[in-house]
């Protein structure tokens, strides 16, 4: 009897542990381990010392900007600023550089990784929505919220692709209300990227990035608002 006791007791102590991590102690570190990365200093440190560019088109975000050529766009001012990684909270360190460029429009995506990361819900809207102000308040840019993209992979001990999708659109449906409140431009990339809640496997290469075909959709989705 004794020894079911202490099964059952060390066993609770264990699951104690592994919902304190997932949801406290494992988004702070992987929060952490982010600002301090070597990739990410030397990717800032890049963007601040690159040439001056007046009226720039910024597109800001994540890995998945990152790795959009904005080359396809034809246009001398459209710079990429993002960094693989990043969440909603480090953006915001970041911003001066931006609003230095002096930048007549601004396409934001960010959220995924804070999502993926088990990042409080009410942390990320704060954050985003601190993004906005400060946007709005030390640049005269036009603003386009890109909402987030659904996920598909294998579900892990610590991401569960349905709940991340769940939480993804929940969190899309809170940017479209920003956007009516603070008079945003929404640009709904979900819906040219789902199937079935999921992410079109014909756009992706491991189920969150996105292959050429997919940041060719990316192109179709935003070259309008690029060139108006």
């Amino acid at each position: 009897m004794k020894n079911i006791v202490l099964v059952f007791f060390f066993g609770g102590l264990l699951f104690l542990f592994f919902i304190l991590w997932k949801n406290y102690f494992r988004p702070i570190y992987l929060y952490e381990k982010f600002v301090s990365s070597e990739k990410r200093i030397r990717k800032i440190n890049a963007f601040n010392s690159s040439e001056s560019l007046d009226s720039a088109i910024v597109f800001l975000g994540t890995s998945l900007t990152e790795g959009f050529d904005v080359a396809v766009f034809n246009h001398p001012k459209v710079l990429n600023r993002g960094i693989g990684g990043e969440f909603t909270k480090s953006i915001l360190l970041r911003l001066n550089e931006v609003v230095l460029r002096n930048p007549q429009k601004i396409f934001v995506e960010i959220g995924i990784n804070d999502i993926l990361a088990n990042v409080e819900t009410k942390e990320i809207e704060s954050n985003y929505l601190s993004l906005i102000l400060s946007l709005k308040k030390n640049t005269r840019a036009k603003i386009y919220v890109q909402n987030i993209l659904p996920v598909s992979f294998e579900n892990g001990v610590f991401v569960n692709d349905d709940k991340t999708n769940e939480k993804a659109i929940s969190f899309n449906q809170f940017l479209k209300r920003l956007c009516i409140e603070h008079s945003l431009t929404y640009i709904d990339l979900y819906s040219s990227f789902e199937v079935n809640l999921r992410l079109n496997q014909n756009y992706t290469y491991d189920g969150v990035h996105l292959n050429k075909k997919g940041y060719e959709m990316w192109r179709k989705c935003v070259e309008k608002q690029i060139e108006e």
